[in-house]
């Protein structure tokens, strides 16, 4: 999952896709494994070893794309956001977010507008020209506040 994820990143980017590297530890009937990936001239580290190479490569891709979305995420990287919602819910032991989208407007110009309920709270997103541009919108508003 993180792996996809930061390969779009770095396609919408326009940026050298993720190049990981893997290093092994203890025996080999017993190996556990740790990753780095370099993604634009940078390497992020997983903190963690792992049973399985793609496992590593997981960990060392989440890192990454924690750091770049800490970096700043664009208006068209908004869809890290209801991951980043859902991995903090998942964390703190809350329930998974629910999302309810409304429609307004005329049928060939319809406004979204949605909402999503995170720990009993519900944070609204903005107007937008989609529905996944308003759950993503609403999700971006729950993350900010979630993290104070």
């Amino acid at each position: 999952m993180y792996k996809n994820q930061l390969q779009t990143y770095t396609q919408k980017k326009n940026i050298t896709l993720p190049t990981y590297y893997c290093e092994r530890n203890g025996p080999i009937h017993a190996s556990r494994f740790k990753a780095r990936v370099v993604v634009d001239g940078k390497t992020f580290e997983a903190t963690e070893y792992c049973n399985s190479i793609k496992e590593a490569e997981h960990a060392a891709a989440k890192v990454a794309l924690k750091s770049l979305a800490l970096d700043g995420i664009k208006e068209d990287d908004l869809g890290l956001y209801k991951n980043l919602v859902q991995e903090l819910a998942q964390k703190e032991g809350f329930n998974l977010p629910e999302y309810n989208t409304s429609t307004t407007g005329k049928s060939h110009m319809p406004v979204f507008v949605s909402t999503v309920k995170v720990n009993g709270e519900i944070y609204h997103g903005p107007q937008s020209k989609t529905k996944k541009q308003a759950e993503m919108g609403a999700a971006k508003v729950a993350y900010n506040c979630l993290k104070e």
